[in-house]
């Protein structure tokens, strides 16, 4: 899937700026760049040295790749990564592939994963940093341990106005860092007679001469003061050492040089500093031609273009602020620019930028509406950020205003995962409205937001409560609106879905597409698809849910959805479809992804769900001794997290099939008590009800319910079982099973009934279809590895040496244990000995090691 453009991100910003056809080469400055690996250089010097085309011209000369980004000093790390990210795939299209999916909590987590992702990297390559005019305060902070983790095939060249704080130790350790400075960067002579001749100047003129000295060999003081010169400005007020802003008079005194159709035009191009072809013809009209802006481009002097398809033109800093000044006196056309530009963007489903323009046309009316629209989009692609900003825009000043603007920055901070702020905000919401019973549609925001926060931790008892007190009123467009109806119905599908129900998984589809009203059609619909993966999973309709959980998944990455909206329950859908279809690798990949990125975004039920699919089928694998060190680490981990939850019970689940393999029954039993009635649990019930009462076995299966074809292959299964010693009865049971199963997409299921392997060989035999056919062959796979590096003991302990093994782990002496236990010193070694050897170990403490592993003691 080719993808393009993340949301949010500014592609201008991501690759080098096009070097103007009439710029001066400096190739002799080349030398000034670190060459070796890791290396680093710096290029400081205040505006005018030429810094981003120089380093733009000399990326160009290399053989090694180069990874532009500049930096926007109003960047929150989230979108500073999403552009570095972005400059990476322009170069490296496979780069960071789940980054979209990943949230991240804090700045290290961001720099961890980029360091991963591009450890994974090993060409050489040049990363250039443009920091523009400022730094971005709220990146700041770990700039210094991204530059020291970057990999060693990494040159970093960093661009800024001053010289960074940041420590390059790392590098001037090894010798590798060079810093360029504004005296290298100076004008020479011999560039300052080239300047002169490109304007038809003479340089040994003294009248001009005596101008261009005023500059100091500062670059663009001496290129706009030979453009002034040639375009007949006699004399100059540039004065470098008095004035506060010399390039910028310099600057206006170009502006003014030019032709009263051109000033116009630029004056009106100022409105903003970055365009593409679409925006600069909504700015000029009728007076737009792309020969024109190509040829401001090819001058350099006003505006550069960006490399690529896409071409964006960024008109130069120094004359956006006098443009600005200028622009003071026509503030109507301004404002019925940005009125136009809103609309544009507004019609090209873009809100952020919409927004932007809004604000600066003055119509906050119209912000309230647009966030009104957008505002779900923006919380389903994770921008929390933008939610925030916003915020104050949200709804009309006076009490009831400010608190709906609150509940907007709550939902933002639910967004940005940041589940504490979130929780505080809403939980003060929801005081309020039980004071005020005017503003008692509080309660259902705080409802609706707090649900999300409960489901996040685990508290899935706490999160159902919320979500019925949110759908239970309707408050209309103060209220919360059916697209956020439908997000808490698939919520509750989702807590549904983990406790093995459904019913409530399909009534809460069914009443979630009776909301559906053709408003936000793409999320609404993302929504109920992944509704439907999990409906017919349960269904046992393993093909169309596997199918549905795909393009579920697929939306997400097109749409950036992500956060609380990200795909976590189409991926598990997917993940335990995969299993079901006898996919084993294919499912722990699956499973790892989604523990992974659960992990990263604080969602608790996917990251232990997901370990439990992931355990179970390596318990069938027969690596039992590594499961055991994960459950440990998992209860470890479960009683880290510090509010209430009812997530333990996900992590039994795993512990109760590890017992059954090993046939510790009475742990087994024991961890059974405290289990909900999933479907594990209640065929366990099931079986042993019938151990409890044989004659009652024919009876207690007929009323097993046969609706689903799940349900339809588990009764059908039960029948062939109990019948299994009326061959003909049993393998007609079995067939009957098989063809539907193989219509709906069981396979694993068949494989795991290991009483049924003569007779399904038989049915293979009767029927040799390819689907009967791999069953029996993954059955005699399993069989014929069941004792191989299960992790269990081929040879069994026997009691006395269970004893023994037992009152090793106490350290007391061979001796003293043999008194103890009453036997003499040779029978003790004797024990020992055929303990060492069924454990495959060499001595006392590997032998309580390995005893601890495999649950023996």
């Amino acid at each position: 899937m080719k993808r393009g453009v993340l949301p949010g991100v500014n592609l201008a910003r991501t690759v080098p700026p096009v070097v103007p056809a009439n710029f001066l080469s400096r190739k002799h400055l080349f030398h000034l760049f670190e060459t070796n690996m890791p290396g680093a250089t710096i290029v400081a010097a205040p505006t005018g040295y030429g810094k981003t085309m120089l380093v733009s011209e000399w990326s160009q000369a290399q053989a090694k790749p180069t990874i532009w980004c500049a930096v926007d000093p109003n960047d929150s790390p989230q979108m500073f990564f999403a552009h570095i990210v972005q400059a990476v795939r322009n170069v490296l299209p496979k780069f960071a592939a789940d980054f979209e999916s990943e949230r991240f909590l804090s700045p290290d987590s961001y720099i961890s994963y980029m360091v991963r992702e591009a450890s994974e990297v090993k060409e050489e390559f040049n990363f250039v940093i443009d920091n523009g005019p400022s730094d971005a305060q709220e990146i700041t902070p770990f700039a210094q341990a991204l530059v020291d983790n970057l990999p060693n095939n990494v040159h970093v060249v960093i661009v800024r106005r001053v010289t960074p704080a940041t420590s390059l130790a790392r590098y001037a350790s090894l010798g590798n860092l060079s810093l360029i400075t504004s005296q290298d960067l100076k004008f020479s002579q011999d560039e300052i007679n080239t300047i002169c001749e490109l304007n038809k100047l003479n340089a040994n003129d003294w009248q001009i001469s005596k101008h261009l000295v005023k500059c100091n060999g500062w670059p663009a003081a001496i290129q706009m003061m030979a453009k002034n010169i040639s375009h007949g400005v006699s004399d100059s007020e540039f004065k470098f050492a008095e004035s506060t802003n010399p390039l910028g008079i310099l600057a206006l005194e170009s502006f003014n040089s030019l032709n009263e159709e051109n000033r116009h035009n630029l004056l009106k191009l100022g409105i903003i500093e970055e365009f593409d072809l679409e925006v600069a013809a909504i700015i000029l009209g009728e007076d737009f031609s792309e020969t024109y802006l190509n040829k401001l481009a090819t001058d350099g002097m006003f505006v550069s273009v960006s490399s690529g398809f896409q071409r964006t033109y960024q008109i130069n800093p120094i004359v956006y602020e006098v443009l600005k000044e200028l622009r003071s006196s026509s503030k109507e056309l301004e404002l019925a620019t940005h009125e136009k530009l809103a609309q544009h963007f507004i019609a090209k489903g873009k809100p952020t930028e919409a927004l932007e323009h809004i604000f600066q046309s003055g119509n906050s009316g119209q912000i309230t509406e647009i966030l009104r629209v957008s505002i779900r989009e923006m919380a389903a692609i994770g921008r929390g950020d933008q939610i925030i900003r916003w915020a104050q825009y949200a709804a009309e000043d006076g009490p009831v205003g400010e608190l709906i603007k609150k509940t907007i920055r709550a939902v933002g901070h639910l967004v940005n995962l940041d589940f504490e702020r979130a929780e505080a905000l809403a939980a003060e919401l929801n005081y309020i409205a039980a004071q005020d019973p005017q503003v008692e549609f509080l309660a259902q925001l705080s409802a609706m937001i707090l649900s999300h926060v409960h489901f996040a931790r685990g508290d899935f008892e706490r999160a159902q409560v919320l979500i019925n007190d949110a759908l239970a009123h309707d408050y209309g467009v103060i209220g919360i609106e059916n697209v956020d109806k439908i997000a808490l119905l698939r919520l509750q599908a989702n807590i549904a879905f983990i406790y093995d129900d459904a019913e409530l998984v399909e009534s809460s589809l069914l009443r979630a597409k009776q909301l559906q009203d053709g408003v936000n059609q793409a999320i609404t619909g993302y929504h109920i698809g992944c509704m439907t993966a999990l409906s017919l999973w349960c269904q046992g309709r393993f093909f169309e849910a596997a199918e549905f959980a795909s393009i579920a998944i697929a939306q997400a990455e097109n749409n950036g959805y992500s956060g609380i909206t990200a795909p976590f329950d189409a991926m598990f859908v997917l993940s335990r479809c995969q299993l079901e279809l006898s996919h084993l690798d294919r499912s722990i990949e699956s499973s790892n992804l989604i523990e992974q990125r659960a992990e990263a975004t604080r969602l608790w039920p996917w990251y232990f769900a997901a370990f439990g699919t992931r355990s179970r089928i390596q318990i069938t694998q027969g690596r039992i001794t590594h499961v055991v060190d994960e459950l440990e680490a998992q209860r470890k981990k479960h009683k880290e997290l510090q509010t209430p939850n009812q997530l333990g019970w996900i992590i039994d689940v795993t512990d109760v099939f590890l017992r059954f393999v090993l046939e510790d029954w009475k742990r087994a039993e024991e961890l059974l008590q405290r289990l909900p009635k999933i479907e594990m649990v209640r065929q366990i019930e099931r079986n042993i009800k019938f151990e409890a009462d044989p004659k009652r076995i024919h009876a207690l299966v007929a009323q097993l319910p046969e609706t689903t074809p799940r349900e339809k292959v588990n009764k059908i299964l039960y029948q062939a079982i109990i019948n299994i010693d009326q061959e003909n009865v049993s393998l007609n049971y079995l067939r009957t099973a098989l063809d539907l199963g193989a219509e709906v997409g069981f396979h694993e299921y068949f494989v795991r009934q290991n009483r049924l392997y003569p007779i399904m060989v038989k049915a293979a035999a009767a029927k040799p279809t390819i689907f009967i056919e791999s069953v029996v062959h993954e059955m005699s796979e399993r069989i014929k590895n069941s004792n191989a590096d299960t992790g269990a003991l081929e040879e069994k302990l026997t009691n006395r040496e269970l004893e023994i093994l037992k009152h090793l782990t106490t350290g007391n002496p061979i001796s003293a244990i043999a008194k103890q236990l009453h036997i003499s010193q040779n029978t003790m070694k004797t024990h020992l000995r055929n303990v060492y050897r069924k454990l495959d170990v060499d001595g006392r403490h590997t032998a309580v090691d390995k005893a601890k592993k495999l649950l023996l003691i």
